[in-house]
């Protein structure tokens, strides 16, 4: 009996212990590191997750944050997106001179990413995955946002959640906005870039390298012209901010319980989410018809996304290339019927 007794004793002991090491904290300090052995870091309601993940590969492998409560992991950034670890040998650190670095517990000595700080004077830091899914290095006892060392809401990716921003701080003159994957398997930086123009009324432009594949309308103080369908829903407020300080564009979800994001594909396709049930439901595309594509008539041509042939000339005015416009081809647009003397 004497045994028996010994043992209940120690059972309990174990569990606690056991479903102490389980529970998930949100936050590293330089005495601590993150380990690539399916250990994690959750933000405080259990809403986003910090870890080491693989898209399919298992010998590429990444640091990102994603919807916890998404079954379908969801990544909506990454850190090491353009240099991954060949293996599970990962280490996520704070460095003694207040610096957030990636290494291998191969070669320590070798940096696959680091966030390169430059400002380091905090006292007691941490970094801390927020429930707004920012990844911030703070002091512990500062959660003023305006004193974060770094946060990952400042290197957008391909994703836009709420609170994240495109555009511009017009006094330091940086820019924030989304480039896409390469593929949909890898994160690595591909093609297209969706940034701010600030140059007269602001417009958004999305780009495939130096080559313009859509425009949105000026800004006219509502919304920007063309675009209907960045109006308040039941899903999203759009925020847009024009001041003499922020030129940006951002959102926020009506309510607490609802998961949306925008992004940004590896096709250049640029779309608002919302997580339902078990799906990503497309909300808002916007690129909604292939009037949208830019310049696709050409000078002086007309898109009418009714007529079959899709581009007209305007009146007084003809193809410019009438074979190439007879094959399809309207990219050279129109030239005057009757030239000017």
């Amino acid at each position: 009996m004497k045994y028996d007794r010994t043992f209940f004793f120690f059972v309990p002991i174990f569990f606690f212990f056991f479903f102490r090491s389980s529970i998930a904290v949100d936050s590293l300090d330089p005495n601590q590191t993150l380990l690539d052995n399916n250990t994690t870091l959750v933000s405080a309601s259990q809403t986003f997750e910090l870890g080491f993940f693989s898209p399919w590969n298992p010998n590429s492998r990444y640091i990102g944050i994603w919807f916890k409560k998404v079954p379908e992991r969801t990544v909506v950034w990454v850190a090491n997106n353009n240099n991954p670890l060949t293996d599970s040998s990962g280490i996520l650190t704070i460095t003694p001179d207040v610096n957030i670095i990636i290494t291998s517990t191969r070669n320590q000595s070798s940096i696959i990413w680091t966030a390169n700080i430059t400002s380091r004077t905090v006292s007691n830091p941490v970094l801390q995955i927020l429930d707004s899914g920012n990844l911030v290095l703070k002091s512990s006892t500062d959660n003023n946002p305006d004193n974060y060392v770094w946060q990952s809401f400042d290197y957008p990716h391909d994703t836009l959640i709420p609170g994240m921003k495109l555009g511009w701080n017009l006094r330091t003159n940086e820019e924030l906005y989304l480039t896409s994957r390469r593929s949909s398997q890898d994160p690595s930086t591909g093609d297209y870039t969706y940034r701010m123009d600030r140059r007269g009324l602001p417009s958004i432009v999305l780009r495939r390298g130096s080559q313009v594949q859509f425009r949105s309308g000026p800004w006219d103080g509502v919304r920007f012209g063309g675009q209907a369908v960045m109006r308040k829903n039941t899903v999203f407020n759009p925020i847009v901010v024009f001041n003499s300080d922020n030129l940006y564009y951002a959102f926020e979800n009506v309510d607490a319980s609802i998961i949306s994001r925008f992004v940004m594909n590896e096709s250049g396709l640029v779309q608002h989410l919302t997580w339902s049930q078990d799906h990503w439901n497309n909300i808002v595309t916007i690129q909604s018809d292939s009037c949208d594509d830019y310049a696709s008539c050409g000078n002086f041509g007309v898109c009418t996304f009714s007529n079959s042939l899709s581009c007209d000339c305007l009146s007084g005015f003809v193809p410019r290339q009438i074979q190439a416009w007879a094959q399809f081809d309207r990219s050279a647009g129109c030239i005057r019927r009757t030239p000017l003397n």
